[in-house]
């Protein structure tokens, strides 16, 4: 799979937001998380684009019609 086109600094947010984040999360959660860090800017995408990265990122589970999250241990 193709990785995500983020740029590095919403990566980064990504990241951090997901190790202070308790188990499972959402891509919208850690997009409140970043929203509330960094309040707005223009690097900040859409829940989708974090869903995303996340997918790649993390072990993706189904809740009904949500996916969460869970952190790999590398």
């Amino acid at each position: 799979m193709k990785k995500p086109n983020l740029n590095r600094f919403m990566e980064k947010w990504i990241l951090e937001a997901i190790e202070d984040c308790p188990e499972p999360f959402s891509a919208r959660q850690i997009l409140d998380r970043i929203l509330i860090k960094r309040r707005n800017s223009q690097y900040i995408k859409s829940s989708n684009s974090v869903g995303y990265y996340l997918n790649n990122i993390c072990i993706v589970e189904k809740q009904g019609s949500k996916n969460v999250y869970r952190r790999r241990n590398n």
